[in-house]
């Protein structure tokens, strides 16, 4: 072991930038890893075939494999000192001009490399001097043509990633023995991929019959998480004690739980998945970032009015903030608790083998038993000789794809999904679009953007995306307005069907697109249940309080097809109250006024004549 301030490396590595004539002696340390004690361990020296990176540049969530780079699978031997002078570079210095890289993008920049580098082995290229224009050019067909992951061919993002690599691979090689000329000097990265995707192939997000069927099924299991968690512990302590599993399932159905140990553990783990899926989808939080809880993460805060506000608390790597704050409904505080209990007998386990001074436990393997040990998402291999270790991104996934299998719903489920669904939820419900998801997004309202822009350890990029949803969102409806086979109804419908009928306004627009876009972004738009309002100041009531269809007589309201079942709805509830002897003349007339404007809405909405036989 080595000391902090025994090894400054850094002037040495500079250095090597523009020295060409620098040896690396084998024996330099590459990377090294803080133990709790202070010291530093080494993971890897520049000799070694296969370089370990330290934990601190990963999100938990990343697997133990994906933390190193293996020079083994370089084909030609040839190419291996190279790159690792490159890849030495890149992680002391970063490429010129850009920061210092993360973990994540040290593996991708090298594997992309290794295969540019094994490209040139099979095309019988057996020095990196003798790459030229040509052979970029080459390499970027090849690259284009080559099977992807979810298509027949590359996309243009992946191959795009590829050729940045070996861009990076020119830049980090230059003043070097290794250098080589660049190998596309007159087109960029972006060219050579090909086009851009086409709009539209962005994140889908998660459909509301599919969504309200995982949330009930959800909110379900963790309604019942007291029995589970009982068994939970029951089966802990008699798995401790050695009984066999006849002996456990017998016990088991003494106690009213008749689906065995096997069963439990499933449970356990839907349960798991269940209090996942109720975070993902009620703060918008990454993967790696719920993957980085810990116990303890939730906190709540009281604004002036003594409204309370939940929050939890972890880590994002994505964008290098660090410690983020995410704004949640009680729910997830609920889920979170669970979670604290799920894993409790892993945590202790870890305690354990922290608090052990047992020879057979490496100050390293104690360094990272002590990171992990306050972890929510843990777990424990079936390998004995692996230790117990975060949940990575794989493993979490697939279980969430189970889970949702599990409720029956059939859809090619991903974690990207839940942060976009949540994005457009917010926006339906800050405009008023009343869905299934309302209680859980109760704190979530336009008022909210000061509650978050206090807190200086908001997600940002969330609440961008939010805005994002939200003029999308805006949009499809001003578009849909403007149809002209779009019935419409209330004070501003007149003026939008002037619009729409006058062909020669597109004369001052591109295309329909932009004249869309640019209405869109003139409006202010909100949900009052019964129509669209866009009045710019407070102080109406309509579609509220006690008179549901003054926004029927409202210039500032549009009322389009898709308040027609809720209008129709109030119509009947009219001629129901007017059957009633007991509501006073006045109740009567209240009662006629608001029938006479739900005919008309109905008319104007295209509603068929039976709707209006009583």
């Amino acid at each position: 072991m080595i000391e902090s301030n025994q090894v400054d490396v850094s002037h040495m590595y500079t250095r090597l930038w523009f020295d060409k004539n620098e040896e690396v002696p084998l024996e330099s340390i590459i990377t090294s890893q803080r133990t709790i004690d202070g010291m530093y361990v080494t993971l890897s020296c520049y000799g070694d075939d296969v370089w370990f990176f330290p934990d601190v540049l990963f999100p938990s969530s990343i697997a133990e494999c994906n933390r190193k780079i293996d020079f083994n699978i370089i084909k030609n031997k040839k190419f291996i000192p190279a790159l690792k002078l490159a890849m030495m570079r890149y992680y002391y210095l970063g490429r010129p001009g850009y920061k210092r890289p993360r973990g994540t993008s040290l593996i991708k920049v090298f594997r992309h490399c290794a295969v540019f580098l094994n490209y040139l082995a099979e095309k019988n290229i057996l020095e990196l001097s003798e790459v030229s224009a040509f052979v970029g050019v080459q390499y970027a067909e090849h690259s284009r043509m080559q099977p992807g992951l979810k298509a027949e061919r590359n996309t243009p993002v992946s191959v795009s990633q590829r050729l940045i690599a070996v861009e990076a691979l020119y830049e980090l090689l230059l003043n070097s023995r290794y250098a080589f000329s660049h190998p596309w000097p007159d087109a960029t990265t972006g060219q050579l991929a090909g086009p851009p995707p086409v709009p539209g192939g962005k994140t889908l997000i998660i459909p509301d019959e599919h969504l309200r069927v995982l949330m009930k099924k959800s909110t379900s299991l963790l309604s019942n998480s007291d029995d589970i968690l009982l068994n939970m512990n029951r089966l802990s302590w008699w798995v401790e004690k050695k009984y066999s599993q006849e002996i456990i399932d017998h016990l088991l159905s003494l106690c009213g739980y008749h689906g065995g140990a096997k069963g439990l553990n499933e449970e356990i783990f839907h349960l798991r998945s269940a209090c996942a899926l109720i975070i993902l989808i009620t703060t918008g939080i990454r993967a790696h970032e719920i993957l980085s809880l810990e116990v303890g993460c939730c906190f709540s805060t009281t604004d002036e009015d003594g409204a309370k506000y939940c929050w939890i608390r972890g880590v994002s790597t994505k964008t290098g903030v660090g410690a983020t704050e995410w704004l949640c409904p009680a729910i997830c505080h609920q889920a979170v608790i669970v979670l604290e209990k799920i894993s409790k007998p892993l945590r202790n386990m870890l305690s354990e083998n922290v608090m052990s001074s047992r020879v057979d436990i490496s100050p390293l393997k104690a360094s990272k038993n002590f990171q992990n040990k306050n972890k929510l998402f843990l777990l424990k291999p079936l390998n004995k000789k692996i230790s117990i270790r975060p949940l990575n991104f794989p493993t979490f996934q697939a279980e969430l794809k189970k889970f949702v299998l599990h409720c029956g719903v059939q859809w090619n489920f991903s974690t990207h999904q839940c942060r976009r669904t949540f994005a457009v939820y917010v926006v339906k419900n800050a405009l008023g679009d009343l869905r299934y998801l309302r209680d859980h997004f109760k704190h979530w309202s336009i008022d909210m953007t000061a509650m978050y822009a206090e807190n200086e350890l908001q997600d940002k990029e969330l609440f961008g995306e939010i805005y994002v949803a939200a003029c999308d969102e805006k949009y499809k409806k001003i578009r849909h307005w403007l149809d002209p086979d779009t019935p419409l109804s209330g004070g501003m419908a007149q003026t939008i069907k002037v619009f729409r009928s006058k062909g020669e306004s597109i004369r001052y627009y591109k295309n329909h697109s932009e004249m869309v876009q640019n209405v869109s972004e003139s409006i202010y738009l909100r949900a009052t249940g019964v129509a669209w309002c866009t009045a710019d100041l407070g102080g109406c009531d309509g579609g509220k309080a006690f008179d549901y269809t003054k926004c029927g007589d409202c210039r500032h309201f549009v009322i389009d097809d898709r308040f027609l079942s809720r209008w129709n709805a109030i119509y009947n509830q009219q001629l129901e109250l007017i059957q009633l002897e007991d509501i006073g003349i006045a109740g009567k007339d209240l009662a006629h006024r608001a029938l006479d404007r739900c005919k008309k809405v109905l008319t104007e909405l295209g509603a068929p004549l039976e709707v209006f036989e009583a």
